[in-house]
């Protein structure tokens, strides 16, 4: 059986893993002299595999132990601290029970049994916001066992700027306050946001200001990426043509995901000793589109009609600039510039657009070519 060379998910071996040699050794060089890591770059752009991925190399998993957990979908102080409690209790299980007991022993203030995963049938801890009483405390005691730990730690936080959106006050500098003193233990903050990063890290009246070394992850170039995709369908037995990997390329702005999923797709429906062309790859792109048109319809169902209209504008232009204009707003048969401008602000608090200098996107690129054939 050929294994498709295009894996979709974060934790991708090494044989397939495309390119980033200049940001692995980076990272690493960064981490291992001692210090934390601010990792910026756009949504499915692949920091998230980057970190897998430096996690794997031998030149960090023989000298740390590594955690990574993503609090995107995090609202609280109470549910981060959830999280990376389990992140921690996962992570060492998979090294044996002793570490795991020797983690839940140090948890005095959470009075919580193991359950049996129902899937695996591995113990799990049922952990959960109702138990903890005083989240600092608790954050408290997961930080001194790390910097206790026999060995020291890697704990990347994958979608970082979230917590400007927590419910408690103070939380960038409660976090600040107690990472600050941590010598055992360095982070890897990453994030989708740049410009929220950039205040976090590089404004004097904030908590976070220069404590970290900076890292932008930019798209894999054109030609790397075209290189990679044309020999992995070679070394699986079928070809793809320049010319359909670097339409796919442009079309998705090189966004890793988009890449690897259509790819992936792609590979799947090719024959041995077969050409995949570009218009194949049109035909797997639309079919890919499609697919995701109910949950198209659902998001547009959830907007009001002036928000359905200025995303619209957006997916129409692709990267949309001045949208407050005159002629942008005639263009799009908008109403007027106060409703668009908010309107769109509703739509990246939804986070449905982004908004880099002066030019706005839609991050879902199946929403946005969905929305273009409507």
């Amino acid at each position: 059986m050929i294994i498709n060379p295009f894996f979709t998910t974060s934790e991708i071996p090494a044989a397939y893993f495309c390119d980033r040699e200049k940001e692995t050794e980076d990272i690493i060089r960064i981490l291992s002299n001692g210090n934390n890591l601010i990792l910026k770059g756009e949504r499915r752009l692949g920091k998230s595999g980057l970190i897998h991925h430096i996690f794997e190399d031998k030149r960090i998993k023989e000298k740390f132990n590594t955690f990574y957990f993503d609090i995107y979908a995090t609202s609280s102080l109470e549910e981060f601290t959830t999280l990376l409690g389990r992140t921690v209790y996962a992570t060492l299980a998979s090294k044996g029970k002793k570490f795991a007991d020797r983690f839940t022993a140090v948890l005095k203030s959470l009075s919580f049994q193991l359950d049996q995963d129902p899937i695996s049938g591995f113990p799990i801890p049922s952990i959960g916001v109702q138990q903890i009483q005083n989240q600092e405390l608790t954050l408290n005691e997961i930080f001194d066992f790390l910097e206790k730990s026999d060995t020291p730690n890697i704990v990347a936080i994958d979608e970082f700027q979230q917590i400007q959106h927590y419910s408690e006050p103070h939380v960038e500098a409660l976090l600040r306050t107690r990472i600050q003193r941590m010598n055992n233990t360095k982070f890897i903050f990453s994030g989708s946001e740049r410009h929220m990063l950039d205040i976090m890290f590089g404004s004097q009246d904030n908590p976070f200001y220069k404590s970290a070394r900076n890292l932008d992850i930019l798209a894999i170039p054109e030609g790397t990426y075209c290189d990679f995709a044309r020999e992995m369908f070679r070394k699986g037995g079928k070809e793809i043509s320049l010319e359909a990997v670097q339409f796919v390329y442009r079309l998705f702005d090189g966004v890793t995901y988009y890449l690897q999923e259509t790819l992936n797709e792609a590979f799947s429906i090719t024959p041995e000793n077969t050409l995949l062309s570009r218009p194949d790859i049109e035909q797997v792109v639309q079919n890919l589109t499609l697919s995701n048109a109910s949950r198209c319809k659902d998001i547009m169902a959830g907007l009001t009609l002036i928000q359905r209209k200025a995303l619209l504008a957006i997916a129409k232009e692709w990267r949309a600039e001045d949208i407050t204009s005159a002629p942008f707003i005639k263009k799009h048969r908008l109403s007027s510039a106060s409703s668009v401008q908010s309107a769109v602000k509703a739509l990246i608090t939804k986070k449905l657009v982004t908004k880099s200098a002066n030019i706005y996107s839609i991050p879902d690129k199946y929403l946005a070519l969905w929305l273009r054939i409507q």
